[in-house]
């Protein structure tokens, strides 16, 4: 979460939800089973073998809550939400990103 933290100057600029600022993330949701989620990578799919899911998530409350949004406070949790609403994104990378 180091990335996140050393991001909260572009936060600002991301809509806010129930006065609080949630990020897309790289998880979906497996369409034919519902049930499980995957990390969509650049070299195609990863199951997710660490999650922190909010208590009560995913809930797939709605029909289309096939995305994994993020709320960037307290504790980071995910929730299951629809694609369409527009947030922010957070990316993984594995070579170390230079700042100017």
């Amino acid at each position: 979460m180091r990335g996140l933290f050393a991001a909260k100057g572009v936060l600002k600029y991301c809509p806010k939800y129930d006065n609080e600022v949630y990020v897309w993330t790289a998880g979906r949701r497996v369409i034919k089973t519902g049930s499980k989620f995957f990390w969509k990578t650049r070299s195609g799919i990863e199951h997710m073998r660490f999650t922190n899911w909010m208590k009560g998530q995913p809930n797939g409350r709605y029909r289309n809550e096939a995305c994994v949004s993020m709320s960037t406070q307290p504790w980071y949790h995910w929730f299951d939400s629809n694609c369409n609403i527009k947030m922010c994104f957070i990316c993984q990378t594995v070579k170390k990103v230079r700042y100017y």
